[in-house]
């Protein structure tokens, strides 16, 4: 579950840097999707998603959290592979290396 928010924020932080927009850290990827769409304000169709993954980058890492239902990790990393695909078509080929949403993800 873990690989679904971690990949997502991963391509927009190499989307920024492409950009060379500085961004804090952080694991809301909806603030990343803001960012990105002062260059390319399509992104903002991101931003409902993008938020949706926000908890699993944080609650994940704590013993208390509940584990997601399978229904739910699977909704996770389609979103995840939606954000990488929309971002990889966005960046240079020589940026991308010849790779496509689901190798970059890790699945």
């Amino acid at each position: 579950m873990l690989l679904s928010p971690t990949g997502g924020r991963k391509i927009l932080r190499a989307y920024l840097v492409w950009q060379e927009i500085e961004f804090p850290r952080t694991h809301a990827l909806e603030d990343l999707v803001l960012l990105a769409s002062q260059k390319e304000p399509d992104f903002l169709g991101l931003e409902e998603e993008a938020a949706s993954l926000t908890p699993y980058a944080v609650e994940t890492r704590y013993p208390e959290f509940e584990e997601p239902l399978l229904e739910d990790a699977r909704e996770s990393i389609e979103i995840a592979r939606k954000v990488a695909h929309f971002v990889l078509q966005r960046l240079p080929q020589e940026a991308r290396g010849g790779s496509d949403a689901g190798s970059i993800m890790g699945f």
